[in-house]
């Protein structure tokens, strides 16, 4: 029990890491922003090149790289009004399902991710004003997708335990 909540813990560390990326990304996207329109502003057609795809291809960095750490804080919205009506053990199991199917569309949605990657890279695909590849930001995407995968899979079995346990592993005893 110990060693699983050691990997969680570190598996929350790791998904922190990451999310300083798109706070980097953020203040990037904005100081582009910002300095586009006050150029638009101060002259009548001087703009920066590109702009709109640079906060484009920003946006796939911060949504992407936000799911793990958004799921493994347990920042995402929920509605548990109709939940909250069953015992302990129900609701985890519960919780065990819905964590493991969202864990298993995730995977999917990995390999696809990694899949259109691949075909973007066939295709040479780019931006339309930059000219900047298309492929790495699927790459980004699927990357997010799998740390969001690996944050389910970690909620899926502690659900599991929660619920054969009876109350929150968390708060079991350690053996002396």
């Amino acid at each position: 029990m110990e060693g699983f909540l050691t990997a969680r813990n570190k598996m929350r560390k790791v998904t922190r890491g990451i999310a300083l990326i798109p706070m980097i990304v953020i203040f990037f996207v904005t100081v582009v922003l910002v300095l586009d329109i006050i150029l638009r502003r101060a002259t009548e057609s001087v703009a920066i090149r590109g702009s709109y795809e640079i906060t484009e291809l920003g946006m796939v960095i911060i949504i992407f790289l936000s799911l793990a750490v958004t799921q493994a804080e347990k920042g995402n919205i929920r509605v548990t009004v109709f939940i909250e009506k069953f015992p302990y053990r129900v609701k985890e199991l519960i919780e065990t399902l819905m964590a493991g199917f969202t864990a298993a569309l995730a995977g999917v949605t990995f390999y696809a991710s990694v899949q259109l990657a691949s075909d973007y890279q066939g295709l040479n695909l780019t931006t339309g004003v930059l000219f900047i590849p298309q492929h790495p930001f699927c790459l980004i995407m699927a990357f997010g997708f799998f740390a969001l995968t690996v944050v389910l899979l970690f909620d899926t079995a502690e659900h599991l335990l929660n619920c054969i346990k009876g109350k929150p592993i968390d708060k079991i005893e350690k053996r002396a």
